[in-house]
């Protein structure tokens, strides 16, 4: 197994995990948390969260960029349209959703509305997992 296919199934495996956690036990959460307590606690989480998911974030980005400049299959080219698609998203929809948690003035309509976005990203992300490490697995079989 090539160097830029363990750090493509790490950075892939570590969304897949961070996404699902967000997903079903942090955004919830959001939701029996006090208006201005929420507020506040968003700030600190948003920077926090910033700090492990941007690093992973590039990173997948950059192992699927490599990969497909030595690799230009129909997966390599999906996984990079996926990942696009994913950081369209992240900066046309979730951040603005984060947004609205953050001012704080309809924080149970924000909430929802981030809880119902980060669904579609949760689901790429599963996806790109899935196509991946499926991809890594037929490798070794084959070359077995």
């Amino acid at each position: 197994m090539e160097n830029v296919q363990l750090f493509s199934l790490a950075f892939n495996s570590g969304l897949l995990v961070l996404a699902w956690i967000l997903q079903l036990v942090v955004y919830p959460t959001f939701r029996v948390i006090e208006g201005s307590k929420l507020k506040e606690w968003h700030g600190t989480y948003v920077v926090r969260a910033s700090i492990i998911s941007l690093p992973i974030m590039f990173g997948q980005l950059a192992t699927a960029m490599v990969d497909l400049f030595h690799h230009q299959g129909i997966l390599e080219i999906t996984i990079i349209l996926l990942l696009v698609i994913l950081w369209i998203l992240t900066i046309f929809f979730a951040l603005p959703a984060h947004q609205l948690v953050s001012d704080g003035e309809k924080n149970q309509e924000g909430i929802i509305t981030l809880i119902r976005r980060q669904w579609s990203r949760t689901a790429i992300w599963t996806l790109v997992w899935l196509l991946d490490t499926g991809h890594l697995v037929w490798m070794q079989i084959s070359a077995a």
